[in-house]
């Protein structure tokens, strides 16, 4: 095959082809340079290295609407039935519940709302700090009313925290509930609600459970009784009849 040498330009046959990589290379008779030709075509360049591509980012999967996470967390029975009902109209003083007009008592928590009308701020039992916990009572006071006035999250948060502490579950949830009955959608109001509401569902879970210990106790003491008694019973009849029998074994 007769090729023109790159590096002498010699013309002539080429001594020798040589397998490469890129195609075949010729050997030049003069000189001994190899020339390269590509395969299908004339003399071949030095292919320069492919820049390495960057690695195309793998598409995020797409999340269903079941894969998303709720915004709030489901609601239990309980703190959907201390959520004040909207609306306008008469309001229970204790439980801010909404009542017609001639209604007696509360639907809700029972109390008498002509009774509880006629008193004044403070004056209701359930106004009233618990025996033993005056201190925090008026604490918390002093913390709800900086909460409602200043109505900022990290202010009805503390008040909620310390109501959890002190045990003043009862104080906190009034108060809750008629801040609601003004402001419906706030948010920090219902959290913690919610808070005291599991809270509320844990102690009266926990009473549950050791009422019904309690009754299983009882019952239990009850059957022992009872079979006490019945030996009790049969025994003391057992000696009354062989008393029956002795006396008057001689007569018959």
């Amino acid at each position: 095959m007769e090729i023109r040498c790159s590096k002498c330009g010699h013309l002539g046959e080429a001594a020798e082809v040589r397998p490469l990589p890129s195609g075949v290379g010729l050997v030049c008779e003069a000189c001994g340079h190899v020339n390269e030709l590509a395969l299908g075509g004339g003399p071949a360049e030095e292919a320069e290295p492919e820049e390495a591509k960057p690695e195309s980012a793998k598409p995020e999967p797409e999340v269903t609407p079941q894969a998303k996470p709720a915004a709030r967390t489901e609601r239990s029975p309980l703190m959907e039935r201390l959520i004040p009902e909207p609306g306008e109209g008469l309001r229970c003083r204790k439980c801010a519940t909404l009542v017609e007009a001639d209604t007696v008592y509360c639907p809700r928590c029972g109390l008498d709302l002509d009774e509880g009308s006629r008193l004044g701020p403070g004056e209701a039992p359930w106004e009233q700090p618990p025996e033993g916990k005056e201190a925090a009572f008026d604490q918390a006071r002093l913390l709800w009313g900086a909460a409602s006035e200043r109505r900022e999250p990290r202010a009805i948060a503390d008040f909620v925290d310390f109501a959890l502490e002190e045990g003043l579950l009862d104080y906190g949830l009034r108060e809750l509930q008629h801040y609601l009955v003004e402001n419906p959608g706030d948010d920090a109001a219902l959290e913690g609600l919610e808070r005291l509401a599991r809270r509320l569902q844990t102690t009266v879970d926990l009473a549950r459970s050791r009422a019904e210990a309690q009754a299983d106790s009882f019952n239990e003491d009850v059957k022992r009784f009872r079979a006490r008694l019945l030996i009790g019973a049969l025994a003391f009849w057992v000696v009354i009849l062989l008393l029956l029998s002795l006396t008057f074994w001689d007569r018959f």
